[in-house]
C-alpha cells in the first residue's frame, strides 16, 4: 500500500510555485476574456471558486504593485527631521538619528 502511494505521487506532476501562479494568472485572463461569472468559469474549468477568487485578487494586487510605494527624494537641504505630535509638540531631531530611535518616537 505505501508503495502504491508513493508511485502515485510520482506519476502525479508536481507544480512548482512559479508554475502555478503562470497557469493561475492565465485562467484569470482567459475569465476576464470570456464574459462568464466568476463562479460558471471556475466550474467549468474544475477551480475552486474560492481559489480563483484569491489568484483574481492576486493580479489586482499585482498590477497595483508594479508602480513602487516609496520614491526617493532628493535635494533637501535640511539636515534636521522633526516629528509633530496630534498634542501640538514638536521633536527637531538631527538626520543621523538611528532609524530605532525615530521609529520608538513615532510610535509612542
Amino acid at each position: 500500500m505505501w508503495l502504491v502511494k508513493v508511485t502515485e505521487l510520482v506519476a502525479k506532476k508536481i507544480m512548482t510555485l512559479h508554475e502555478k501562479r503562470t497557469l493561475m494568472l492565465s485562467l484569470v485572463d482567459k475569465w476576464k476574456a470570456s464574459g462568464m461569472s466568476q463562479s460558471d468559469f471556475a466550474l467549468t474549468h474544475q477551480v475552486n471558486l474560492a481559489k480563483f477568487r484569491y489568484w483574481i485578487n492576486a493580479q489586482r494586487k499585482g498590477t497595483k504593485e508594479s508602480t513602487p510605494a516609496f520614491i526617493e527624494l532628493n535635494g533637501f537641504s535640511h539636515s534636521d527631521i522633526s516629528i509633530r505630535y496630534p498634542s501640538g509638540v514638536e521633536l527637531v531631531l538631527s538626520a543621523q538619528t538611528p532609524v530605532v530611535v525615530l521609529r520608538s518616537l513615532i510610535n509612542l
